[in-house]
């Protein structure tokens, strides 16, 4: 019975998954390394989406998709601000916070937009140079697969080709795959900058 259950559970949550576009593999996360000197307070300000995994809280059509991380008041705790523009022309958001649950390992932070810490999501930093790039992992284990969500971010809305396939190149070295990766629009956010990655 419990295996029955569990495998109505499987199916359950896979075709759910499908309909939200949300990506899962099967087996364990890959086992990536976070940032091991990540500096919170260097990361503040606001960062673009260039490109980033499917995920059921954000669309493709979707455009100038960007995070604004703040200073909390509260030690190892930042403020979230994300926002974006809908096909239609209209202005989404959602406000949240992230933390610093180990401060041994300051690149794993948890994220959440509920105002509950029960529902927080991992945001773990890979790798940045606080300025053109930041790469950003998510991933939850289920039995014998699991989901997971990754992003590249950048103070720029654009980087070149070069720069992207570096930051790929990166992502795959952690053991991420890389072909779910679809590029953010950042077109007709207003000024637009371009930089790269030496």
């Amino acid at each position: 019975m419990k295996f029955l259950q569990q495998a109505v559970f499987l199916l359950s949550f896979l075709t759910v998954a499908q309909s939200l576009s949300f990506y899962w593999d099967w087996g364990r996360c890959p086992k990536v390394t976070v940032k091991q000197d990540f500096q919170v307070q260097e990361y503040l300000g606001t960062w673009y989406e260039i490109s980033r995994y499917p995920a059921p809280f954000e669309s493709f059509d979707d455009r100038c998709t960007q995070a604004v991380y703040s200073e909390d008041e509260r030690e190892n705790y930042i403020g979230v601000f994300n926002s974006g523009l809908r096909p239609d022309g209209s202005i989404y958001s959602v406000e949240g916070y992230a933390w610093i649950p180990d401060p041994e390992q300051p690149g794993k932070l948890k994220v959440t937009f509920s105002g509950s810490e029960l529902f927080a999501g991992d945001y773990w930093v890979l790798d940045t140079d606080y300025d053109r790039y930041s790469l950003i992992h998510s991933c939850q284990d289920f039995l014998i697969f699991h989901t997971e969500i990754n992003w590249i971010l950048s103070h720029y809305r654009q980087l070149d080709d070069d720069t992207l396939q570096t930051l790929y190149n990166q992502f795959a070295d952690q053991g991420v795959k890389t072909k779910p990766f679809q590029m953010a629009n950042q077109e007709g956010c207003g000024e637009e900058e371009t930089e790269s990655v030496e």
